[in-house]
């Protein structure tokens, strides 16, 4: 499997969009004249633009702002608090205190981020100075209160919110009880919420929720203490009892645990390596695991170190040098620059071997070790030594540690006129790299989609309901969840700004028994309502909800600053590193079954299992037309193993395309394309293949030489095409193949006009 490494930051990723500018200005036009929804439609694409590059849509929208109307200004705030850009935010937010949305501008400087801006404080006491409608001073007063870090400051607006309870205006009394409970003085509030929850309207519905929230709070302090007393009479922790009388007996005791702990530490084999409080804490890590373990397949115990790439997994951005790592051959290799980032840009290639980070030696070291080394914050410097093919002696590169985005989307356009997209998973930026496929390849002229969706193993719920969006109609159900404690929540299609039109035209999508959760959810949604055959295997049946929860008996560093309000650690937040060991720790988590998800007829995707873990109904999403996957035969896999070994670590195949591509740039890019199986269209290969001295045939010979040409041709254009060696591979991929033939159907194509769709003449293997 490869391993995912950090790299450059969001504001390097590449512009979604043509022209920046004039899509920024074309939605901030719409503004002027939306209302309602629509509003907060078109505003989401405006976020979503300027993310795409801060550097030019920050400036703009400054200048923008003041020939605006208010709320059109409101929006623009909104968006530049979005992209961490709050100074300029509350410059705009502070003019409109002047203006008719008073209350709008305050609601939103409540927002954290104004707290690290002491004028916002500043001018906000400055503004409560003057003469205004109580109603507005007490939006002032509540907005002041969180904004500013000066305790005088902070009680001088409790103090407002308190003389404005005493008013004899019912209206005035409800404002003020709500900012109370809002800054959480629930003492003060709570009369007057109790009378405000007779009120039928948003404000009785608002104070309900407070009071709930309040007796929440009084509830689990006093089981709390409860707890405590309990714990401090019973000394339980002050054990030491003769050895028949040590543990507590009975079903249900949780000492089964400490009697184990203690057996282990005692009589195993490796018993010394688990004392001490971090050999205790493997063991407990383990126990929590299995216990999770014995409900479902999906209930987990997290680690902050496993939490910590779950995170960076669904994120997909890192903080590092940027590639794609794995130990080959025994030897740390770049499998694949991650194009964007700094690694690339350095001059790094897919095969080159990582024989020093900083000096350190990799070899032989384990993968988790070398990476953590070439982590970093952004703006550090990295010394690695490289060795490629070909080269007398190993290089040293210093590179600059940056933080990118992993795209969860790659595409291509294939003969015909046929739009592929590949989908690794359902990340933060997913819908927003679908639509820049979909442009792209609209652009080049598609005439048919074809949406791979294997090995996906799902992410996002929102994503994956974005992506439908861009598919189906405005209003189509995409799924529903339902559960324990959980109310039914209905997910729908909504009109993507930043994709205007859904796409409308043929459609296939293929999937495998690797497809799971979100990615079922799309390919299931599409089948139900007709727009789009599904191809190839029976999906995972992953229809289960999993709530993560942070452990509070594990936490995690405090968070000082999270700049982007994602409430989680991102490179450049400040923390308090309260272990001392210089990097953020993150809390332990657990995720917990909860849920299901339901398709809209309201079939369950889930494959139902009873506590003993056997099938109770089979789940998964059934492809209409079934196909799979051929790979390489065992021999011709083992013979391939045996030749790496043989060669120890040596790679003939990266060696030979090393040799050839300058000379044979133009053909080999015509071969990354497509090769019609032919092998005599490589220069020397009768020669190469002898050179191997393997019983391998010519043709697997040929798909592996093609591969390496692939992730040349990659490298030297700087853009990754879909798939793997053989997956994502029109040519070689037998299920693309059945995908695009279906499609071919849908588009009434013929393909044996296009040279190169001989499917049925491939080569067996």
């Amino acid at each position: 499997m490869l391993v995912f490494l950090l790299a450059a930051s969001l504001m390097a990723a590449p512009p979604v969009f043509d022209d920046l500018k004039t899509d920024l200005g074309e939605l901030l036009f719409q503004l002027e004249d939306a209302e309602g929804a629509q509003q907060w439609d078109i505003a989401r694409a405006l976020r979503n633009i300027a993310r795409t590059d801060t550097i030019e849509s920050v400036p703009f929208l400054c200048e923008a702002a003041p020939g605006a109307s208010p709320e059109t200004q409101l929006v623009i705030a909104q968006t530049l608090l979005d992209v961490d850009a709050p100074d300029e935010a509350a410059n705009i937010l502070l003019s409109l205190l002047e203006g008719s949305r008073v209350q709008e501008s305050l609601a939103v400087l409540t927002h954290n981020s104004f707290k690290d801006i002491p004028e916002v404080a500043v001018e906000l006491d400055a503004f409560s100075q003057q003469d205004m409608p109580p109603e507005e001073a007490v939006a002032v007063a509540r907005t002041l209160y969180k904004v500013s870090r000066k305790a005088s400051i902070r009680t001088k607006a409790r103090q407002t919110l308190l003389k404005a309870l005493e008013s004899e205006d019912a209206d005035l009394r409800a404002s003020a009880a709500l900012a109370l409970a809002e800054i959480n003085d629930f003492e003060s509030a709570r009369p007057a919420l109790r009378t405000l929850t007779q009120d039928p309207g948003w404000r009785g519905q608002l104070a309900r929720s407070y009071l709930e929230t309040d007796f929440q709070i009084d509830y689990y302090t006093r089981q709390l203490y409860k707890q405590a007393e309990q714990i401090s009479a019973s000394d339980i922790f002050q054990r030491r009892a003769p050895e028949e009388e040590q543990f507590a007996t009975g079903a249900g005791s949780l000492d089964v645990l400490e009697e184990l702990i203690d057996r282990i530490q005692t009589h195993h084999l490796w018993g010394d390596d688990l004392t001490g409080a971090e050999g205790r804490e493997r063991l407990v890590t383990a126990a929590a695991k299995g216990m999770l373990q014995a409900l479902d397949l999906h209930s987990t115990y997290f680690s902050s170190a496993e939490f910590e790439r779950w995170i960076l997994d669904l994120r997909r951005h890192y903080a590092g040098i940027g590639a794609y790592v794995d130990t080959l051959n025994n030897v740390f290799t770049i499998t694949r620059p991650i194009y964007s980032g700094p690694a690339y840009a350095a001059g790094l290639m897919s095969g080159d071997q990582v024989l020093k980070v900083d000096g350190w030696d990799t070899y032989n070291q384990n993968n988790d070790d070398i990476i953590r080394r070439l982590k970093g914050e952004p703006g550090t410097e990295v010394t690695v030594t490289i060795y490629r093919d070909g080269w007398q002696k190993s290089r040293d590169f210093v590179i600059e540690r940056a933080v990118i985005d992993i795209a969860s989307v790659n595409w291509d356009m294939l003969p015909g006129d046929i739009g592929y997209i590949e989908v690794l998973g359902f990340a933060q930026d997913t819908t927003t790299e679908m639509a820049r496929a979909l442009m792209s390849l609209e652009k080049e002229g598609m005439k048919g989609l074809l949406l791979d969706l294997r090995n996906n193993s799902g992410g996002y719920l929102d994503e994956a309901v974005n992506m439908c969006s861009m598919l189906l109609p405005p209003g189509s159900e995409v799924v529903y969840t339902e559960g324990r404690g959980v109310r039914r929540q209905n997910y729908n299609t909504s009109k993507q700004a930043k994709f205007p039109t859904p796409y409308e035209g043929p459609m296939v999508v293929l999937v495998n028994s690797r497809s799971a959760s979100a990615s079922e959810i799309v390919a299931g949604c599409l089948q139900e309502f007709g727009r789009a055959p599904i191809v190839g295997e029976t999906t995972f049946g992953k229809g289960s909800v999993q709530q993560a929860m942070p452990l509070q008996s594990r936490p995690g560093d405090e968070l000082l600053t999270d700049r982007n309000h994602n409430q989680t650690y991102d490179p450049g937040d400040t923390y308090n590193d309260q272990n001392g060991d210089g990097k953020y720790t993150y809390p332990v988590n657990v995720k917990i079954t909860n849920a299901r998800y339901f398709l809209s007829s309201g079939k369950s995707l889930h494959t139902e299992r009873d506590l003993d873990g056997r099938v109770v109904k089979f789940g998964g999403v059934e492809p209409d037309i079934e196909a799979a996957f051929t790979g390489l035969a065992g021999w011709e896999n083992h013979e391939l193993a045996v030749l790496f070994d043989r060669l120890d670590g040596q790679d003939p195949f990266q060696d030979y395309v090393q040799e050839h591509f300058d000379a044979n740039r133009a053909l080999f890019y015509q071969l990354a394309v497509g090769d019609a199986h032919d092998h005599n269209l490589y220069p020397d290969f009768e020669e190469f293949a002898a050179s191997l001295d393997s019983p391998i045939p010519d043709n697997t010979i040929r798909l592996v030489l093609r591969a390496r040409v692939r992730d040349r041709v990659a490298d030297d254009q700087g853009k990754a095409f879909p798939g793997g060696v053989i997956y994502g591979d029109w040519q070689e991929d037998k299920q693309l193949q059945a995908a695009i033939a279906v499609l071919a159907d849908e588009m009434s194509l013929d393909l044996a006009v296009f040279k190169g769709y001989d499917f049925d003449e491939s080569p067996p293997r």
